[in-house]
This record gives C-alpha cells, structure tokens and sequence, in this order.
C-alpha cells in the first residue's frame, strides 16, 4: 500500500457502527482515494473512522479465547485453539496471532487524529470532528491494551505517522516498560474524554459509538491488569530488559496499583448511575440469559454491534442441524455453585453443599432438571442452566427444543466416523436464542458485549480486597452479583451463607470463583488466569468431561478428553518472528528466544 492511498472495500461494510448519515455506507466508492482526498468531506471521513471501527473483535466468535482456558474445548482438533492448547505455538508459527493486525488498527487511528480537525468541509461542525477525534483517540487506546493483554509491554508510536513502507530504521523503536504503557493509555483515554466524546448516545443511531463510560470501563480494566500479579512486581521477569538494559516489567510490587484500579472503578459506579444490572421479570434465569439477547439493556457499557452470532447458534445440538462443536469442560462445569448457593467441593472460604450428590438420578421433573437426570446437574443455580448444555436437558431454541442426548450414539452424541459431537459430554447454551432457528437460516443479529457493569463491580470488589481487605464494600458488590444470580449472599444476617474464614486470601478466593461463574466464556477467565498467574494449574494438564464413548449410566464418569500444555512463556505470547525481523530495537518476550 503506497503512503498516501487508502483503498476501500468490504471492509467499510463490517463497521458496525451508526453515524449520523443513515446511509453513508450505501455511498462507498470502489476507488482508490488519496488521503488529501479521504479528508477532504464528512462523507468519506465517517467511512474511514467506520474502518477505524472496524478493527474491533468479534470475540465471541473470531478469538474464542474460552477454548484455550479450562472453561471449553473445541471439538475439531485442526482448529487453532488446539495447537494452542497442545504447546505447538513458537514465533514463527503463531496462531491467532494479532500484533501486526492491532498495530495497522493504530497506524489508521493515528493518521484519523492527525487529519480529521484539517477537514475543510462546511458541513463538518467542529464539535463533531472533535468527537470523532476522540473516538479514534479512544479506539486506538482499546487495541494497544488489546496488545498488551496478549504480548504484555508494547511499542508505544504515539502520533507520529510512520508509513507502510518505513524503511528498517524508521521501524525499529524499542517496547515501553509496562509502568509506561499503563500511563500512557491512562492519558491518551483521559485526554479523549476532554476532547469531546459522548457523554452517552443521543440517538439510537449512536449505538456503538465510544463513550466517556466506555472509556472509564477500559481505565478500570486496564489498572486491574497492571495491578495483578502478572505485572506487578514479577520477579519471573527479572531478565526481562531492553536491549539497553531497561526492565520492561517494574521488579517492585506496589499495593497503590490496587488501590489506583479500586478508585478508578469505583468513580465509574459512582458517577455513572444510568448503569444497573439488568433483571427481567425479577427472575434470575431469565435476568442472566436475556442480559446477551436484549440489546442496549441497562448494563451494557459497550458493544460491537455487527457481531455476527451464527457461530454461536450453529454450536446447536446436530438434531437442530449444529455442529455441537463448543464444550465446557468438566472444571468449568463444577465451578457453578447449586441451588444454595455453595460450592460442590470445600474451598476456603466456605464449605461444599452438603446435599450435593452425584450418583443416580430424578425420577420426577425438579426445576430446571427433568426427570431422569443425573444427580450431578440438579439443584444447581440458575445460571448453570442458562449456560450449560448437559445430557437429557431441553436445547433451548424453541424450534427444535428436543432433549440432548449426549452419550455415546446419542442425538448429539458421538457416532463413529463423524465429528459434530462434544468430546466433554457438554454444549454451551450461553448465548443461544431461544429464537434462533439454524435448520432454516434464522439467527436474529445482535451486539456482542464488551463492557459491562456485572464486570465492573467485579473489579471494584478484587482491587478493593487487595488494597483494603476487610472493607465492607467488597462482599456488598460481589453478593449484588449473587443477588441477580438469585444466589444467597455471603454475611452475617439471618439466611446469609456465613463465611469460614474472611482473611485477605480467602475472600481473594471467593471473588475469584464468583467471576469465573459469572463472567465464564466472555473471554475474561483466559487472561484472569493469566494475570493472576495461576495458568500453569489451570490451563495445563488433564481435562475432563464425561465418558462420551459410553451410554448411560457409564457415561456420567469423569473421563480425561485432553491433557494440555501450559509453560511459563506462555503467559506473554511470542512476538511474531517476521516482525522481530523488522524491528532491530525489539526484544522478544521471555522462553520464546530460542524457539525457532
């Protein structure tokens, strides 16, 4: 691509995002324009901030990160999650990989900033091309963190313009150590809610747009990440230096991190009240599932809004015509908690559900379970349900509500020869619309979720017990959570689950196994584990499902499906070679040097 030329194509269409000329993608041209050209009228302006956009994942579907976390598998082994879960990742042979792809996202939001204020069209208001600039601001602050949760410290270009075809000098510039990363996008996010952006949608026609709140949501996230054990004070990463010497990683831990993120999130609770957890028809099941199908509800914080869901629909039981192809696993599976609110094994802040049973099954319909289900899955809390497919469950779209069978020669179960079946014995539902008909190519469209308020009170109750355990704050917004779940609240008054033990630990346990329920195949829990530093147990060794070569009641053992590969280096996965090639002054993340 020459320096001055921006072609435009498809790519313009996948945008997603409403702007204030209803039509303007029905306008795109099929030249090529110059950028003089391009910024030049509001017209084509909008198209290429609609390319600015559009850079934004689909993660639910396009990096389905829940497969290379203990929560999922995929079923087809040539897929890329498993090579990924197998270790067969090196820098030449990256999957998935998205440096060079965030970093042309940057290169494109950073030529908008420069540009748009220089637009002379006299139908362009200043205020709006002041907006606009801070969404771009914005944006490229959002795929910089995006680098930064994959490949930890980055190559910070700030404005500067640096051409497709920089020669090798212009190109090599060093990684910023994370302290100056995390300060940088801190700014750069500060600075987009002074220029000008939405405090909130004017119109329907917004939805999509970056927002003050949405920014505030990214600051919350971003200060928990550099706040967690990954990259504060990690002496694992001690050797971990520029060229010059620099530690890219801060060897010092620093409790203000917590205390920094803690604020921060709850500045956004506090001054963004249009913001609760949504509940319909006061029922827990119905509050957790519609929260994804009812678009713009009032905890959504931020969205991609052309997030295709047919993936997600397509993972339908084979008698819907699916592929049965998105499993949880055994762990995410015992991770739910029942009815009551505890857990099914001891953990140290509470004891295990002492009514919990495995073995045999009902013999009459009990809530959510029908008759004739394993012990394992009934009395389990509402949740559970919505998000997980087990064997002799009602599917839930009604056009084809059948009840799974997920045992060996089954209706979605394994048949020899084929490959559309679970290997764990489970299919996520999560997601899945009820009104979704696969058979006939009916998959209504909706947002795909990138921030909102469920993940925020969750940050605020884990920086809170970091920086200030005991505060009461923190079991208040984890058992607000637990309330919508239609769970039992953790304390000390009549009908409360009373804790065993409150210390700083403990209570670290609790918020973590409630975000791991609440937040499961959002795509947290790959990187929560990361952070946290726990991956090598978790991401790691053998996984377990059901026995799905048997028939029933062999089938409802706990089989190995697949042992997994997690080293120390991947926790920062290995800059690309080829752009290692490109960049003299770059420095490879660590246990990754010798690969190739």
């Amino acid at each position: 691509m020459k320096k001055n030329n921006i072609v435009y194509g498809l790519l313009l269409l996948a945008a997603g995002i409403c702007i204030s000329c209803e039509d303007y993608l029905d306008q795109v041209p099929n030249n090529i324009l110059s950028l003089e050209e391009v910024f030049s009228k509001r017209a084509t302006v909008e198209r290429y901030l609609a390319t600015v956009y559009s850079s934004i994942p689909n993660e639910l579907v396009d990096n389905n990160n829940a497969a290379i976390s203990d929560e999922m598998d995929i079923t087809f082994d040539d897929y890329a999650e498993n090579y990924i879960n197998i270790g067969s990742m090196t820098p030449s042979k990256g999957y998935k990989q998205s440096w060079s792809s965030y970093y042309q996202a940057i290169r494109s939001a950073t030529i908008f900033i420069n540009r748009v204020e220089a637009c002379p069209d006299p139908e362009f208001p200043e205020q709006l091309k002041k907006q606009f600039k801070a969404e771009a601001r914005s944006l490229r602050a959002f795929y910089y963190f995006l680098l930064f949760r994959w490949y930890g410290p980055f190559v910070i270009n700030g404005d500067e313009e640096i051409p497709a075809d920089a020669d090798l000098t212009t190109m090599s510039i060093p990684r910023s150590p994370v302290d100056a990363c995390v300060e940088y996008l801190m700014k750069e996010l500060d600075l987009a809610c002074q220029e000008g952006l939405l405090d909130w949608y004017v119109s329907d026609l917004d939805y999509g747009r970056v927002t003050i709140p949405a920014v505030r949501a990214l600051q919350s996230r971003i200060l928990l990440y550099a706040a967690s054990d990954l990259f504060n004070g990690n002496t694992d990463y001690a050797d971990f230096k520029n060229k010059d010497g620099e530690n890219l990683v801060n060897q010092t831990y620093s409790k203000d991190k917590w205390a920094r993120a803690a604020t921060a999130t709850k500045s956004f609770i506090d001054n963004f009240d249009r913001f609760a957890l949504y509940v319909r028809n006061d029922d827990p099941y119905e509050s957790y599932q519609y929260l994804y199908l009812d678009d713009w509800n009032q905890e959504v914080i931020f969205t991609r809004n052309d997030a295709s869901y047919s993936h997600i629909e397509w993972n339908s039981p084979r008698f819907g015509n699916g592929w049965s192809g998105w499993d949880p696993t055994q762990q995410m599976v015992d991770a739910y908690f029942t009815a009551s609110g505890l857990p099914i094994t001891d953990q140290v802040f509470v004891n295990k559900d002492p009514n919990y049973k495995e073995e045999g099954v009902i013999t009459e319909d009990k809530g959510h379970a029908l008759s004739g289900t394993w012990n394992m899955y009934v009395d389990r809390e509402p949740r559970f349900y919505v998000s997980i497919c087990y064997d002799n469950s009602r599917w839930v779209a009604t056009a084809y509500a059948n009840i799974c069978e997920l045992y060996y020669n089954g209706n979605t179960g394994k048949i020899p020869g084929t490959r559309n079946y679970s290997k764990t014995g489970y299919l996520m539902r999560k997601f899945s619309n009820p009104a979704a008909d696969v058979k006939n190519s009916r998959i209504p469209s909706r947002s795909a979720i990138i921030f909102r308020l469920g993940e925020i009170y969750l940050n605020y109750a884990e920086a809170l017990n970091e920086s200030d355990p005991g505060h009461p704050d923190i079991l208040l917004y984890v058992n607000k959570i637990r309330e919508r779940a239609g769970l039992r609240a953790y304390g000390t008054n009549e009908g409360d689950i009373f804790l065993k033990s409150s210390t700083q630990e403990a209570i670290r346990q609790l918020i973590r196994a409630e975000r791991r329920v609440e937040l499961a195949f959002e795509n947290h829990r790959y990187f929560d584990c990361k952070r946290w530093k726990i991956s090598t147990q978790t991401d790691g060794g053998d996984f377990w499902g059901m026995n799905v070569d048997a028939g029933r009641p062999e089938f409802y053992q706990r089989t190995v499906f697949e042992t997994r590969v997690f080293e120390p280096q991947h926790y920062l996965w290995p800059i690309p070679q080829d752009e290692m090639y490109k960049n003299s002054m770059l420095v490879q993340n660590p246990g990754w040097q010798s690969m190739d």
